[in-house]
């Protein structure tokens, strides 16, 4: 029988452990999750970077892209609008 619990994307971001919560846009602390950074921020939009997150411009969601794919045209999951990385 399947639970239904997903485990949420980690990424260490300057010695630190951030879980990455894409539906809520934000790194959380993992060991205190009440810190948290929004992706909007300035060190949000530095973590995206290095974690491969974009921002579809039509339908507003975030999402990962593959660390497999490092250039080029991607389609968004959700509307399937090119997003360029």
């Amino acid at each position: 029988m399947t639970t239904g619990y997903k485990i949420l994307p980690h990424i260490n971001f300057e010695g630190t452990d951030y879980t990455i919560d894409l539906k809520l846009g934000e790194f959380r602390n993992t060991e205190m999750p009440y810190m948290n950074i929004a992706f909007d921020s300035q060190a949000g939009q530095d973590m995206c970077e290095c974690a491969n997150i974009v921002h579809c411009l039509d339908c507003r969601i975030w999402f990962m892209i593959p660390s497999s794919i490092e250039s080029g045209e991607v389609r968004c999951g959700c509307c399937g609008q090119h997003i360029v990385i």
